[in-house]
């Protein structure tokens, strides 16, 4: 059972749930979860992939690396012990922002319009073209999340998008 919570101010998201366990008696938990004030969440996209698939498209299909990667994003991933898997990671970012952005794959925006940045030590960043922001009208306030990560069989990723 949801319950809004009125009282907690406008930034920040309360919800009450309430459990019914199998023994007698009851038991309620709060969870508030609170924002940044004033940003605003324009869109949320995660995707998951299958990383034999991808390895067997990148092996199978001539110059699928370089239509799908950036030559830095190729390089990166081929210093991996697992680049499969660091490949996986990637196009799965790209799906995500092609979902949180509405748009999917277009010719505005494509996968080569968009890059991953990454050490491995630290968190990924994801830049895009400047002609998506432009086709997109998008403001330069927009603030991108990623997070991604891998098993040997799977690679997913989040993005949130904020201004």
């Amino acid at each position: 059972m949801f319950e809004s919570r009125p009282e907690v101010p406008l930034g920040a998201l309360a919800v009450e749930m309430q459990f019914y366990p199998i023994i007698a008696g009851s038991a309620t938990c709060h969870i508030e979860l609170n924002f940044s004030r004033g940003a605003m969440t324009r869109g949320l996209g995660i995707d998951l992939v299958d990383v034999v698939s991808l390895q067997e498209q990148i092996e199978h299909i001539e110059g699928y690396l370089e239509e799908v990667f950036t030559l830095e994003e190729i390089e990166c991933c081929r210093s991996r012990p697992n680049p499969y898997e660091c490949f996986a990671a990637r196009f799965a970012a790209k799906e995500a922002l092609m979902k949180a952005l509405g748009t999917g794959w277009t010719e505005m925006v494509s996968f080569l319009k968009i890059s991953i940045k990454s050490d491995g030590s630290s968190v990924p960043t994801m830049e895009l073209d400047a002609s998506i922001h432009a086709a997109l009208l998008l403001p330069s306030s927009l603030k991108i999340m990623l997070s991604m990560s891998h098993l040997e069989s799977c690679a997913c990723a989040i993005v949130i998008l904020e201004c």
